[in-house]
């Protein structure tokens, strides 16, 4: 594809195109004679550029059946990526069967909407396309739409898709289709659920661990950290904290109050951070919280009894900068990773009640 092609396809530039046309009207021809090459379509689809899909389509409409290197066509781009208005587009504009096409995989544009969980984009698709017929496809590893929103766990995109199943004829073969590996729908999620509960019930266990060892080390505390007849001089905790003295900053060697006090106070922290965790590990907004707090003040345990310990400030101070950047990327992990699991909770709870009340209809 001619660079300035394709720079304008990511920039949705339609004035660009124009003056590509006028200086060589047979550009996007060119285009079509390549390999299962990428098409501007396919670059403006996944881009979301509403016009410059548009213009396209006016121009060589043959374009939205055109795969890409990946057996992808546009419509596959554009509802993974979620442009609705994109969407719309080439179904307006393009053959009726578009809804029917399928990549490499066997996944048509419902089966993309559904593994992304895009539900206007399933809606809008459906609106074009015979519900049966599209509902029906499945993959090359034999899922349907269901089996792909719960293996996604897209579980709003599985309820709207459940509902418009329920509405048609064999839904309940849909409902009990299995995939290559021999697994229905609901199968599948009471594995997935299973599995969270398992992982679920880890977080009192680990809550347990930290507040047993934290207990000891405040009753017990390290012989580097605390010996019994030391006299805690707290006057020697500010000439310990200036950043001149390397050595006793990171080492915390020469004041006993201050490698005790720091010790002390980390482990005290992280002990309740664990003590309070513990009643509260289900709680989605509590326990990642907390989980922070005591991994954080025990990291910064084990960080003051290393300092007692070390043989030299550089050692030590690779080790702090490790520990720092640990610490930091446990602040973005915890909370997104819980919030996440308590979605895919909620939704999971949700999905075993409606297969229940589907058991029950056919009982």
């Amino acid at each position: 594809m001619d660079q300035r092609l394709l720079e304008a396809a990511m920039m949705g530039d339609v004035v660009a195109l124009d003056d590509l046309l006028k200086e060589d009207p047979l550009v996007l021809w060119r285009v079509s004679l390549s390999s299962r090459a990428e098409t501007p379509l396919h670059v403006a689809s996944l881009s979301g550029h509403v016009d410059f899909v548009r213009k396209i389509m006016e121009l060589v409409p043959s374009f939205s059946q055109e795969p890409n290197k990946d057996g992808f066509a546009p419509i596959h781009l554009a509802t993974a990526a979620g442009h609705l208005q994109v969407v719309r587009e080439l179904l307006n504009k393009g053959d009726s069967d578009l809804c029917l096409l399928k990549d490499k995989a066997g996944r048509t544009p419902l089966h993309h909407a559904a593994m992304k969980g895009r539900i206007h984009i399933i809606n809008e698709l459906l609106s074009n396309s015979p519900h049966q017929k599209a509902m029906e496809q499945v993959t090359s590893n034999g899922e349907t739409v269901l089996h792909l929103a719960v293996k996604n766990s897209q579980f709003e995109a599985f309820k709207v898709l459940f509902e418009i199943s329920k509405k048609l004829e064999d839904h309940e073969g849909r409902v009990n289709s299995k995939d290559k590996e021999g697994k229905t729908v609901f199968e599948i999620a009471n594995a997935n659920a299973t599995n969270h509960v398992q992982a679920e019930n880890l977080l009192p266990v680990i809550a347990t661990i930290i507040a047993a060892v934290t207990f000891q080390a405040g009753l017990n505390p390290p012989s580097s950290i605390w010996e019994k007849g030391v006299h805690l001089d707290n006057k020697c905790i500010i000439p310990t904290l200036n950043y001149r003295h390397a050595r006793d900053f990171f080492g915390l060697k020469s004041c006993p109050a201050s490698r005790f006090y720091g010790f002390m106070l980390c482990n005290t922290f992280a002990f309740a951070a664990s003590i309070v965790l513990i009643p509260f590990s289900r709680s989605p907004r509590m326990a990642p919280l907390l989980t922070m707090i005591s991994l954080f003040f025990l990291l910064f345990t084990y960080l003051s009894s290393l300092g007692t310990t070390s043989p030299n400030v550089f050692f030590f101070g690779f080790i702090y900068i490790v520990m720092a950047l640990s610490i930091f990327l446990l602040f973005l992990y915890v909370p997104f990773k819980f919030s996440l699991s308590m979605c895919k909770r909620s939704g999971r709870t949700n999905l075993q009640g409606d297969a229940s009340s589907e058991r029950r209809y056919h009982a």
